[in-house]
């Protein structure tokens, strides 16, 4: 009776062991049907089992399924889930985590191709109605995926993203993560000019002084006619306490609008900080 009880308990547990994976099956056929309610729920309920725990299998679908629902037209799918695009990542995150013999590398790599796409353009809608933290955190997800070994389309270097990663952070006054984007976007030529601007005034704001006057004048050095970094050349020096150093760059300027009234109007604030009123009067 002992052998026969125990070969049951031997049955029941592999029974349950099917069962489960069988669940993760289903939902993969149902999501390929297009059924992604019902998908949501047999992925759910399957990848909860400790049986699905190591089954790279079973993330794989789940990111899939999650993903799909972001991606469908239909609002009643759409609702199923508030945060999926996350929740598509984060399985995929973990079906590599427990897959040992690389069996689904490549297919996610392929996954994240669109993933990023998707991450990238949330961060811009919420960049656009100002919310910079949601805009950060979808732009360095972005970031993130495109960085990955494994992301499918090795050529692609999304500049734009990059930079609007460390504006965004920059924004929220995240000054030491904004920066290392800043100088990702400087390495590949982008938005010069501000970056430079950018990076010196956040370690500014960080209290590093000589890093941040580095940046302005290694910036000024490679452009030395783009108006913005004239601007904060000026800014600098007008509310330092070397207020005469911003004279040549003031001239600069001028030299490049001379019919630009700020220009002129921050020179006679210089003449009068220097004691100078006559040619304060002047400008």
């Amino acid at each position: 009776m002992k052998k026969l009880s125990l070969v049951l308990t031997m049955v029941f547990a592999v029974s349950v062991l099917f069962a489960q994976k069988g669940k993760v099956n289903a939902a993969a056929s149902n999501l390929r049907s297009g059924k992604l309610d019902v998908a949501k729920e047999l992925i759910d309920a399957g990848i909860s089992h400790k049986k699905c725990v190591e089954w790279p299998k079973s993330y794989y679908v789940k990111g899939q399924i999650y993903q799909g629902i972001f991606e469908t037209p239909l609002n009643d799918y759409k609702k199923l889930s508030k945060t999926p695009l996350v929740i598509a990542y984060d399985a995929y995150k973990k079906a590599l985590q427990v897959d040992k013999k690389k069996k689904y590398s490549k297919k996610i790599g392929k996954q994240y191709v669109n993933l990023a796409i998707a991450f990238a353009n949330n961060g811009a809608a919420k960049f656009n109605d100002g919310d910079y933290a949601g805009a950060y955190e979808n732009f360095k997800t972005t970031v993130e995926i495109e960085n990955s070994d494994i992301f499918a389309n090795k050529t692609l270097v999304d500049t734009p993203i990059i930079f609007y990663t460390g504006l965004s952070a920059f924004k929220l006054k995240k000054y030491k993560e904004a920066i290392p984007y800043y100088e990702k976007s400087l390495s590949y030529n982008y938005e010069g000019a501000k970056c430079y601007a950018a990076i010196s005034k956040a370690y500014s704001e960080l209290g590093e002084k000589e890093n941040a006057l580095k940046y302005l004048h290694k910036g000024y050095e490679l452009y030395p006619e783009n108006l913005f970094m004239l601007g904060e050349l000026i800014n600098y020096y007008l509310a330092g306490g070397e207020p005469a150093k911003a004279e040549q760059y003031l001239d600069a300027a001028i030299a490049q609008e001379p019919t630009n009234v700020s220009f002129h109007r921050a020179k006679a604030v210089l003449y009068e900080k220097l004691e100078r009123p006559e040619d304060a009067v002047k400008a």
